[in-house]
C-alpha cells in the first residue's frame, strides 16, 4: 500500500491537525494523526481527535494504489520544501516516509479510533442557524488575546457571544475583558 503526495500537500495535513491530537495518554490512538487514504477520490483525510477538539484535512494524492489507514506522530519530521514529493508505504504493521534522501517510521499502533465520520455527521449534519464569516488572522488573534486574559483557563471558560451574521463575535473572558472580532461577508451558497 502506497501514496505519494506533494511535500507541500502533507505538510499542511499535519500542520492543519497536529493542534488536535491527544496530549495523554489515556486513550494511546488519539496522540496520532490518522491518515484515511481513498483510492477512488484520489485523496487522503488527516484526523486527529482529544476529548475536546477534532480536526480533519483532505488533500489530493499524487498517486495512491490502493485504500488504507495508516497513523503518524504529530511531531513528525516534516519535508523540506524543496523536496517535491513525499512516499508513505505501509507494509504490514511498519509505516514508511520517505522524501528525498530522509526516511521516517513508525510501528502502527493498535487501538479503537473514534468514528470520527459518525461524530462529524451528528454535528454538520445538523441546520445552522445562520452561518457567520470572519478574517482567520482576526479570529485567532481575538481568541489568542482571550486565552492571554484568562489566567485560570481550565476554571474560567471564553464567552463566545453572536448576534446575528451581521454583528461582531464578542468574546468574554471575565472581569469585563472583552474581545471583538468583525465577520466578513460570505458570498451566497
Amino acid at each position: 500500500m502506497k501514496a505519494i503526495l506533494e511535500s507541500k500537500d502533507f505538510i499542511k495535513l499535519v500542520d492543519a491537525t497536529k493542534r488536535f491530537a491527544a496530549m495523554s495518554d489515556t486513550k494511546p490512538i488519539h496522540t496520532w494523526i490518522r491518515l484515511e487514504f481513498t483510492k477512488e477520490s484520489n485523496k487522503v483525510t488527516a484526523i486527529a481527535v482529544d476529548g475536546y477538539k477534532m480536526g480533519f484535512e483532505t488533500r489530493n494524492c499524487f498517486d495512491l494504489d490502493e485504500d488504507f489507514v495508516a497513523y503518524i506522530r504529530p511531531n513528525i519530521k516534516k519535508p523540506f520544501v524543496s523536496q517535491k514529493y513525499v512516499a508513505i508505504e505501509l507494509i504490514g504493521k511498519r509505516l514508511l516516509i520517505s522524501y528525498d534522501s530522509d526516511i521516517v517510521g513508525y510501528q502502527q499502533p493498535d487501538g479503537e479510533f473514534l468514528d470520527w465520520k459518525k461524530t462529524y455527521e451528528d454535528i454538520i449534519g445538523k441546520d445552522t442557524t445562520y452561518k457567520i464569516g470572519f478574517n482567520v488572522d482576526h479570529l485567532i488573534a481575538a481568541l489568542q488575546s482571550a486565552k492571554a486574559s484568562t489566567p485560570d483557563r481550565l476554571r474560567i471558560p471564553a464567552v463566545l457571544e453572536f448576534g446575528n451574521p451581521h454583528e461582531p463575535l464578542v468574546i468574554r473572558t471575565g472581569d469585563g475583558n472583552v474581545k471583538i472580532a468583525l465577520p466578513v461577508r460570505l458570498k451566497q451558497e
